[in-house]
């Protein structure tokens, strides 16, 4: 039983649960996904459960009121037909503590997954970064709220953790380190279909193209994906080349995005529903984040053959310092200007690091990761509650 707050769109956190879940069925398992409501059609093989009325399914996502007591009345009323014994309710940000306490009280397993950070994890960070850069936060994670899902975290028997950081965190909430399950995100062949890998050159020697070294960032260009730190270190670091922005930008760094693309070796090109072409240009992915959970695009740039320059937060499982990547501690500027330097003078190393990460990026495909979480939850059934 997948519990889903969300309307499903075919994008965003939602199209990663779809992902995951839709694999389920190469290992018997039965899904029921209690969803908010289908705005794209889901696997056949899955039992849609759509919580909202019938009078909110078209209505703008804002002015969907009462989305918790829906979702709860749906879930309650869903389960009454399931077997305890045989059933665990997956659930995805963020029910209430109340709905978790009555499905654990009525006998199913729960299990929480953790799409980034824990909010109190979050909100500490993003609180020195914005005050770091003299910036009134976009969005303030309410410390009460954060104390909620503290709390609401607590009461699961099993929880995913997308990152060994995100693992590390939630330790620190009094989390106990049997309930934390590892496990990654991923990408999907089918929408990207990059190209077949490599291998990588023998000799060292020119670049095989005269063009300036293009590296790539793609996201949301905001304070918590570390663009402030980017501009700088590009800045230090001097490099022949240019630094590609894609994604859609947080209003408190307009001025200084504006102030970077008048460089010239910085592009702003917005935000893209296709990135492979992207991909397919550049040499470099950069992405010194400073909170997540599992960033698809690592995936995805790794999928393509990218060496990746990021942060703990960033590597997802993949980037392994020195050989698929090169990882930063997050905030750190000069570090992040040094990897900067270091992959765009050395050809060599930076193909021998894209051809690692492509091989690997063939263990973080969706029907990887759905086969991985399939197996982990059938053992959570097994072990029973916590």
């Amino acid at each position: 039983m997948v519990y889903l707050p969300a309307s499903y769109t075919g994008s965003g956190f939602a199209e990663s649960c779809l992902q995951i879940i839709t694999q389920f069925r190469h290992s018997d398992i039965r899904v029921i996904l209690v969803v908010a409501r289908l705005r794209k059609p889901v696997d056949p093989n899955i039992e849609v459960v759509q919580a909202l009325p019938f009078v909110f399914r078209h209505t703008p996502w804002k002015f969907t009121f009462g989305r918790q007591r829906y979702m709860g009345r749906a879930l309650r009323r869903t389960l009454k037909k399931q077997d305890p014994v045989k059933t665990i309710v997956y659930f995805w940000p963020s029910p209430e503590i109340t709905l978790v306490e009555d499905v654990r009280r009525s006998g199913f397993i729960a299990v929480r997954e953790m799409i980034n950070s824990p909010m109190e994890t979050a909100r500490l960070i993003l609180e020195r970064a914005y005050h770091a850069q003299g910036l009134t936060p976009t969005r303030i994670i309410d410390e009460e709220r954060a104390a909620q899902e503290t709390a609401e975290l607590k009461s699961y028997d099993r929880i995913f953790a997308s990152n060994p950081e995100v693992e590390a965190t939630l330790s620190q909430l009094g989390i106990q380190r049997d309930r934390i399950m590892p496990t990654t995100f991923g990408w999907s062949p089918q929408r990207l279909r990059p190209p077949q890998a490599e291998a990588p050159p023998t000799t060292t020697g020119e670049e095989p193209t005269t063009r300036p070294l293009r590296v790539l960032f793609l996201g949301l260009l905001t304070v918590r994906k570390g663009l402030p730190q980017l501009l700088a270190a590009w800045e230090a670091a001097g490099i022949d080349g240019e630094l590609i922005l894609a994604g859609a930008a947080e209003p408190a760094l307009a001025n200084a995005l504006a102030k970077a693309s008048r460089t010239g070796s910085i592009k702003c090109v917005g935000p893209v529903s296709n990135p492979s072409k992207l991909y397919e240009s550049s040499d470099v992915f950069v992405l010194p984040t400073l909170e997540e959970g599992g960033p698809q695009v690592t995936y995805e740039a790794a999928a393509f053959g990218l060496p990746i320059v990021t942060t703990p937060m960033g590597a997802a499982r993949l980037v392994v310092d020195g050989r698929s990547g090169l990882i930063v501690p997050p905030f750190d500027v000069e570090r992040l200007t040094t990897a900067l330097q270091l992959v765009a003078s050395e050809p060599s190393l930076r193909q021998a690091m894209g051809v690692e990460a492509q091989r690997m990026s063939a263990d973080f495909t969706y029907e990887s990761v759905g086969a991985g979480r399939a197996g982990l939850l059938l053992s959570a059934l097994d072990r029973g509650h916590f």
